[in-house]
């Protein structure tokens, strides 16, 4: 099961961390930081027995923060465990992840000195502050690509490209990748394909080719697509209608969604979870996935009339049916409809 963590909660508790980073660390917050040395030849190598593994980061200076999470008490047991700098000791039980910050893409090398296996999750957000920096991202996945244990790579809102994800290849045991909002057009999954436990690929506000789509159907295991104001055409519906063993598939956003290619979607047989806002199609044309297994459905407007909505939940008795309300700018963002057995 890949673990997805809750990076804006777990920010929230890394203020201390931040703040010491911040005191010992001034260069980091700098458009273009003096870049410390690094030696690595005085580190101690990095150990691993029964109990868990001596993790040897940088003495010098923090590549990011880390956080544990710890698997026996449940999925939201999140704690920060500090700057990723100097000695530690991971258990082999527990998830831990890295959230890399400004240094660790001048030195993406350390990683070379930690064990391939010590983390089990990346969180790689990065843009550059000049044409000096251009590159950074994509420099950095050739040394990502050593740990060959990680499970989760999220590059949300970074300056990542084909090249750079492509570096991913190495990663076989990857189950889950995010690239909201990033440089990447979709070639790079062609070079991805041997990740066979990869399940889970989200890539909302990218400028995928129409090849891309039909890449996806190369993962067999793939149970979760996010595809949402990719603006995908008609032959792209038809590709994702491919990838038969999805769950959940959210291609909200996407105005070229209508009546028209929705149908499409009537062969993907396991559907649990469909998110349809800001698109095109009617209730009309989501009446079309009637015999779908659906679950939850977040509709394609904000406001709907109680006829209408008593419609649609008559064509999905078991599905939770889910508006976007206006104005909200509190926890309460929805209004959730239950079904009705």
């Amino acid at each position: 099961m890949v673990l997805q963590l809750d990076w804006q909660k777990v920010a929230t508790q890394f203020v201390l961390c931040s703040v010491f980073v911040l005191c010992s660390l001034p260069a980091l917050y700098c458009p273009c930081p003096a870049a410390p040395a690094v030696a690595t030849s005085a580190q101690p190598t990095s150990t691993k027995n029964a109990n868990g593994q001596t993790i040897n980061f940088p003495k010098g200076f923090s590549i990011g923060t880390l956080t544990i999470r710890k698997i026996e008490e449940g999925p939201n047991s999140y704690a920060p465990l500090g700057p990723a700098q100097g000695r530690m000791v991971f258990n082999n039980k527990d998830y831990y992840a890295l959230d890399a910050n400004h240094l660790f893409f001048l030195h993406p090398e350390v990683l070379k000195d930690i064990p391939p296996d010590c983390l089990d999750s990346i969180r790689m957000r990065f843009s550059s502050f000049d044409d000096g920096e251009d590159g950074l991202c994509d420099k950095a996945m050739k040394y990502v690509a050593c740990l060959t244990g990680l499970k989760q790579l999220n590059l949300d809102r970074s300056e990542v490209t084909d090249e750079g994800l492509s570096q991913a290849k190495t990663l076989v045991n990857l189950e889950s990748m995010t690239l909201f909002s990033t440089l990447v057009k979709g070639k790079a999954f062609k070079d991805l394909t041997g990740l066979k436990k990869l399940h889970t690929i989200n890539i909302p506000l990218n400028e995928l080719t129409p090849e891309t789509y039909e890449l996806f159907k190369a993962y067999p295991k793939l149970t979760s697509l996010d595809v949402g104001r990719c603006h995908p055409s008609e032959q792209a519906i038809k590709s994702i209608a491919k990838c038969i063993n999805l769950t959940d598939l959210d291609i909200s956003g996407n105005q070229s969604v209508n009546d028209r290619n929705i149908k499409y979607l009537t062969a993907l047989k396991q559907l649990k979870t469909l998110k349809l806002f800001g698109t095109n199609v009617s209730l009309d044309g989501l009446a079309q996935l009637k015999d779908l297994p659906l679950k939850l459905i977040v509709l394609p407007e904000r406001e709907y009339d109680r006829a209408k909505l008593d419609a649609v939940r008559k064509l999905f008795p078991h599905a939770k049916l889910i508006a976007k309300e206006r104005g909200k700018l509190n926890g309460n963002e929805e209004a959730i409809f239950a079904p009705l057995h």
